[in-house]
């Protein structure tokens, strides 16, 4: 199993940043259409890293960042900026176990 080039972690759940991008321009477009070019931004500072090394299980492109490392760099971006209620909402739809890993969900509240 490969490695998350972020957190070292194991990338049990290998769906690709491209992939999770798309759904979230829609998620995004639906709640507040002017954020979706925004978050778009936000998550080409992760995809940077990519460097290839395990199939999507989406679009079988290849990936090394995993779901969880890109959710949170979106999700901190959002608290950071003031989207507090984006941010709690993004929870319910992209929450790759961020909401106790990092305790990220308390400063939501």
């Amino acid at each position: 199993m490969e490695k998350c080039l972020i957190c070292y972690e194991a990338i049990t759940n290998p769906i690709c940043p491209e992939c999770l991008e798309k759904q979230m321009m829609y998620w995004a477009h639906e709640l507040q259409p002017s954020l979706a070019s925004v978050l778009k931004r936000v998550g080409e500072s992760v995809k940077e890293f990519d460097m290839k090394s395990t199939d999507c299980v989406i679009c079988r492109r290849n990936m090394n960042i995993c779901p969880h490392c890109y959710c949170k760099e979106i999700y901190s971006w959002l608290l950071e900026n003031g989207y507090l209620d984006l941010a709690q909402r993004f929870l319910s739809h992209f929450n790759f176990e961020l909401d106790y890993r990092f305790d990220l969900k308390a400063q939501v509240i």
